[in-house]
C-alpha cells in the first residue's frame, strides 16, 4: 500500500465517523429539540461538522488524484459515494432547520 491510499484510508475512517456523528446529532438529538440556546449550540455544532466533512472530502479528492492510474478510479469512485452520504447529511440538516422555522443560511456546499 502506497502512502496515498494510507491516507486516503485514514481520512475515510474518520470521515465515517463523523457522518455517524453528524447523523446520531440530527436524528436524536435536532429533531424536535425546542428552539433555545441548546438548539443553537447543536444547530452551530452541526454547521462545524458539516464543515469538517467537506474539508474531509476535499482532503480525500486530493488524496485520490495521488494515487497511481488504476487505482485513481476506485478511489474517485469512493469518493463520489462519499459526496453522496455527506450531501443527504446536508440535506436532512437542511430539511430540518427548515421544519422547525430555524432560517439559518447553511454554507456547506459539494
Amino acid at each position: 500500500m502506497d502512502m496515498s491510499s494510507e491516507t486516503f484510508e485514514l481520512l475515510e475512517e474518520e470521515l465515517r465517523s463523523l457522518c455517524e456523528t453528524i447523523d446520531f446529532r440530527i436524528e436524536r438529538k435536532l429533531v424536535g429539540s425546542p428552539m433555545g440556546e441548546v438548539r443553537k449550540k447543536l444547530v452551530s455544532e452541526l454547521q462545524r461538522d458539516l464543515d469538517e466533512g467537506h474539508s474531509f472530502l476535499q482532503q480525500l479528492e486530493s488524496e485520490a488524484r495521488l494515487a497511481p492510474n488504476p487505482y485513481r478510479a476506485e478511489l474517485m469512485s469512493t469518493l463520489r459515494k462519499h459526496r453522496e452520504g455527506v450531501a443527504k447529511l446536508n440535506a436532512r440538516y437542511r430539511s430540518v432547520l427548515s421544519n422547525f422555522g430555524d432560517n439559518r443560511s447553511v454554507s456547506f456546499s459539494l
